[in-house]
């Protein structure tokens, strides 16, 4: 459910709620900047906007429904490890169309951030359009560093992934109160159209979130990046289905923050076919 449609004790909208308590933890967080050169500490928000999401909001709106970190979603206090992180929606929307991609082909993506903040995002894939959130599994094909220097960005679909119903899920690792990290998640239905004879069981597919593939912090593990200084600046994430496309060279086994010894399965993932 949205952050904005449920209705808290003692009749105060849920997401509105969650809004002013936001807004109280970043005023305590900037008078304890005050005086000091510190980067900014609140406001970041932001979603995938295109392909239009499971939300049906193909804009971005400050403060409401799934602009907010995952976090602000009933039950999900870890963010690396709920289901609202693996899709904020549990099911596909029959109102938005799903969206039909080639493999091989491109696919222009869309994002609106109403604070501009230092990150990462990544895409993943799951044909696993029938399970429950928390046993998808998934294939990175993705990482857009730095994606706040960017709206719109066009992705290379792997060649080798196959055809049929999926799940295109997009993640953005928000940096700028490291060593936290903010996570924002959004889901689109899709349509594969491919020639490859890989089937989805071939696939080396794991789970976000159980085990989580994510650190859960900066301290967790291989961490993040401290965008501010301090840290080398690789990505953090497991490695891609295809490492020669998508800036997929940023994640491969061996660089530093390589999550693949966070995944169920363990290793890496095949080189396609």
């Amino acid at each position: 459910a949205r952050v904005g449609s449920s209705v808290a004790a003692g009749g105060q909208p849920r997401g509105r709620r969650r809004v002013r308590l936001h807004a109280m933890r970043c005023a305590s967080l900037l008078a304890l900047a005050l005086g000091a050169s510190a980067p900014q500490l609140c406001g970041a928000h932001g979603k995938l906007t295109k392909p239009t999401p499971r939300d049906g909001i193909a804009v971005g709106r400050a403060g409401l429904d799934q602009n907010n970190p995952v976090s602000f979603e009933p039950g999900c206090s870890q963010e690396n490890t709920c289901d609202a992180f693996v899709c904020r929606e549990a099911a596909p929307n029959p109102g938005v169309p799903a969206k039909a991609v080639t493999a091989g082909g491109s696919l222009e993506l869309g994002w609106m951030f109403t604070a501009r903040h230092v990150g990462d995002c990544s895409v993943y894939v799951s044909y696993d359009v029938d399970r429950p959130r928390s046993q998808q599994r998934y294939v990175k094909i993705a990482n857009l560093p730095d994606c706040k220097s960017f709206s719109t960005w066009s992705i290379q679909i792997p060649a080798g992934l196959p055809a049929g119903r999926a799940i295109l899920r997009w993640d953005w690792a928000a940096l700028h109160v490291y060593p936290k990290v903010e996570f924002y998640v959004q889901c689109v239905d899709i349509g594969v159209q491919s020639a490859s004879a890989t089937t989805p069981g071939d696939l080396d597919s794991f789970s976000i979130t159980s085990p989580p593939v994510y650190p859960s912090s900066g301290n967790d593990g291989v961490g993040y990046r401290n965008a501010f200084g301090g840290t080398t600046q690789d990505m953090t994430g497991p490695s891609c289905f295809d490492e020669s496309i998508n800036d997929c060279y940023l994640t491969a086994p061996g660089t530093e923050r390589n999550t693949d010894d966070r995944r169920g399965g363990g290793g890496s993932a095949p080189s396609p076919p």
